[in-house]
């Protein structure tokens, strides 16, 4: 299984409260050039899995529109109070080969880090509008993934 991680784009500072903030220009263009690179690479995902942060379902829809991903799942899993273990049973439960989770920092690369080498002290940097791929084989579990790649906004750009 291919897992996919996408940080949300850029989001504004100001709003009622943090769950309400929503994406500036720059995170809709940041979620548009990720879903176009996904493309590029000729990426085809079964699902989307995403926080209910605004941001992140703003940013997750935009992937969804651009590559007319048909199931997209919102869960409060990819919230970062949440344990690791509920997106990993969750990722379980789902047949899919190739799905992209949208959240937040530190809980994605955390994830990240904990399915690579089973534990959570891994330094990755995920800044706003990053990709990572992940190949983890069925089923889920710490320390069985392999990190495929990890592309900042910066050179996502580049590949345009």
């Amino acid at each position: 299984m291919h897992l996919y991680f996408l940080r949300h784009g850029d989001a504004t500072e100001s709003a009622p409260d943090d769950a309400s903030r929503p994406l500036t220009m720059l995170g809709q263009e940041q979620a548009r050039i990720a879903a176009e690179t996904l493309k590029k690479l000729h990426v085809v995902l079964e699902g989307l899995l995403c926080s209910p942060l605004l941001r992140a379902r703003q940013t997750a829809e935009i992937v969804r529109r651009e590559l007319n991903v048909k199931e997209l799942i919102v869960t409060e899993y990819l919230v970062p109070s949440t344990a690791h273990r509920q997106i990993i049973d969750k990722l379980n439960a789902i047949s899919h080969q190739a799905i992209l989770l949208v959240g937040h920092e530190p809980h994605l690369s955390t994830l990240a880090s904990l399915l690579i080498s089973g534990t959570r002290n891994s330094r990755i940097i995920m800044k706003k509008g990053s990709l990572a791929c992940l190949e983890v084989a069925a089923p889920i579990e710490p320390g069985n993934g392999v990190l495929r790649w990890l592309m900042s906004p910066e050179e996502i750009r580049r590949l345009q």
